[in-house]
């Protein structure tokens, strides 16, 4: 039998906080606060593809596991993670998400009973695909100014001081505006 071997990746994007995704569904920090000790105890979570997880109802042998989850932690609205990931997959082909058993509450928040596992499934089929986009979109866009503003405030013309960040809030709505219409 050859030897498997595993990429470490850091601070992969897990679970998006309070955002609708595209299974009609929004996850809450809150909710998913409670189960993040009880995650961490648990690490590193093993894992197989989503299409094969039925393949293993009780357990998975370690022949068959692609990756392993650990270091949750929750940053802003995001439920991070740090994933180790077969040299058979490629990471941009992939995204890692919480199966989660709950209920759908009528406002689209999601009640939680438990995490069971760290699923990979396609990228092409995850359902905060958009929001991630979105994310993405927003992040390039405050970097691209970042890097070239040498100063936050500056002086007008008539030396009143301008917060540059207000100035290129209209900018940002253009840009992303014109950058959804490339994406």
């Amino acid at each position: 039998m050859d030897d498997v071997h595993y990429t470490k990746y850091t601070d992969q994007i897990l679970l998006i906080f309070d955002k609708e995704n595209s299974n009609k569904r929004i996850y809450t920090k809150e909710e998913v606060e409670k189960f993040l000790p009880e995650l961490n105890k648990r690490a590193p979570i093993f894992g197989v593809p989503l299409d094969k997880v039925d393949d293993f109802p009780n357990t998975i042998p370690l022949a068959d596991v692609t990756h392993s989850a650990g270091n949750f932690s929750i940053i802003d609205n995001i439920l991070l993670g740090d994933v180790a990931l077969s040299d058979d997959f490629d990471i941009k082909e992939v995204v890692f998400r919480p199966r989660i058993i709950g209920t759908v509450n009528d406002d689209l928040t999601v009640s939680i009973d438990k995490i069971l596992s760290i699923d990979m499934i396609r990228a092409d089929t995850d359902s905060f695909r958009n929001i991630l986009t979105e994310r993405k979109r927003d992040a390039f866009i405050n970097n691209f100014l970042k890097d070239r503003c040498i100063d936050k405030y500056v002086y007008g013309k008539n030396h009143e001081v301008i917060d540059l960040m207000v100035v290129f809030q209209k900018f940002i709505e253009e840009a992303k505006t014109k950058l959804s219409d490339i994406t």
